[in-house]
């Protein structure tokens, strides 16, 4: 889609095998200065005052550039604290792994603001602030911040290190074409990335109203209701029964499992948040739900086979009146935060849980529900997948993008921005975006 620059020349740089003829080789440290952040700790953030950032906001706030921050600090807090100027660039100096380590933002606003301990600052001079921070993020510079970086359980990355680090850089001019370039492309891809997580979301929505309502309300648009007497469940089928969870199944403790796991063990065990390893014996073997008894309290899960449970989960023994996903879907309606105790360790009991309501259907309408329900649902979580693997596909694409932008393998100097450009529609990133994309809301 792009072409290539006319000569090339090897880059002596790890992860560039060559680079355009006329670009050079530089270190950081000859492209600006360092300095770091300081007098900013959490408890001085306020909803109001100097715009402010601490270090772990680069990694969960921000990507490759910010006009703005989203925390403030007092006026008093700022007379002590690191200023930073437009065009600064900050990077973290610690972090949990080396493959994250010094990730980069610039901040392009007009108004001064302030950084906190960890962040490293950089003023380049003589260099598009931008394009460097799309520099210091991609594939091969993190290479080269990986090697440099420092420590185990916490990873730390200084200024004296991030000096040394080797970036290819074109003349002044043409840092300013790749910037544009690189800044109307991955905003396309941003934009449409965030539009198919916002319908995943919507999916997900669906799909869980599709859930509630077949399990609450049945599938029989002309059935008549009746007052169920509960108040989360409201109007239920006339014919329908409400039961306790007591009466439909029964509740027990797992227990910690004594033997050594075996990660070649013919059975699965659990905690209140899924599989955490195997054994070679199992506690129950029949179907069951599985519900969360210390940490993970609100997400059920359905077990088909023999398992071992341990004892921050409950295991159910079903009755016979209802089936077993029946239940599951159930469960899966309840509103734990009623029942929980506890903030450091959310926790469940026995006792509220076998007091918690149902409306339960004849065992023939059960069957049925349960078909309407993965006959939905199958249809909804292709389309989920079908999104999400687009967003992979996107992200590897714009990844890629910036790599060949940031080192050379395109030449984008001539490159001008279309309105209704083909190559800047959603067909040109690989996506099958059909109008039958999409899935009837449940009314």
């Amino acid at each position: 889609m792009y072409k290539k620059y006319d000569k090339y020349k090897d880059s002596g740089v790890v992860g560039i095998e060559q680079i355009p003829a006329h670009w050079n080789i530089r270190r950081l440290a000859t492209l600006g200065k360092f300095s770091k952040g300081f007098g900013i700790s959490k408890s001085d953030i306020s909803e109001f005052g100097e715009p402010a950032i601490l270090y772990g906001d680069i990694y969960t706030k921000y990507c490759i550039r910010t006009t703005t921050f989203q925390n403030y600090i007092s006026t008093e807090t700022a007379k002590y604290a690191k200023k930073i100027r437009c065009n600064t660039l900050l990077l973290t100096g610690s972090g949990e792994t080396k493959e994250d380590i010094g990730k980069c933002i610039v901040y392009r606003g007009a108004k001064s603001a302030y950084a906190g301990g960890d962040i490293i600052l950089f003023e380049p001079s003589e260099t598009n602030s931008l394009l460097l921070s799309y520099i210091l993020n991609s594939e091969y510079v993190k290479a080269q911040k990986y090697a440099i970086a420092r420590g185990d359980i916490i990873v730390h990355i200084y200024a004296s290190a991030l000096r040394e680090l080797t970036l290819a850089l074109p003349p002044l001019p043409e840092q300013q074409a790749i910037a544009n370039f690189l800044e109307h492309k991955t905003k396309l891809i941003d934009n449409i990335t965030s539009n198919r997580r916002r319908q995943i979301e919507l999916l997900k929505e669906e799909r869980k109203a599709v859930i509630n309502r077949a399990v609450t309300k049945g599938i029989n648009p002309d059935v008549k209701y009746k007052d169920s007497g509960v108040e989360w469940l409201g109007d239920i089928p006339e014919h329908w029964e409400v039961v306790k969870l007591k009466n439909i199944a029964s509740i027990k403790n797992g227990r910690d499992h004594k033997h050594v796991y075996d990660e070649n063990g013919k059975y699965p065990i659990y905690g209140s948040g899924g599989v955490f390893g195997r054994a070679n014996e199992y506690l129950y073997e029949k179907t069951s739900v599985l519900l969360g008894r210390k940490g993970t309290i609100d997400k059920p899960i359905l077990v088909t086979e023999p398992f071992w449970t341990v004892d921050t989960a409950f295991y159910t023994e079903i009755s016979q009146q209802v089936l077993p996903t029946i239940f599951y879907y159930l469960c899966k309606q309840i509103d734990f935060g009623k029942y929980v105790y506890g903030s450091a360790l959310p926790s469940m009991t026995q006792k509220d849980l076998k007091e918690i309501h149902f409306a339960l259907p004849t065992i023939k309408e059960q069957l049925e529900i349960v078909n309407y329900i993965e006959e939905r649902t199958n249809i909804i979580d292709k389309l989920i997948s079908k999104y999400e693997k687009q967003i992979e596909l996107l992200e590897e694409y714009k990844t890629v993008l910036i790599s060949n932008a940031v080192t050379g393998q395109i030449d984008v100097r001539d490159w001008k921005a279309k309105r209704m450009e083909y190559e800047d529609r959603e067909e040109s990133f690989g996506l099958d975006i059909a109008a039958e994309d999409s899935v009837e809301y449940e009314k």
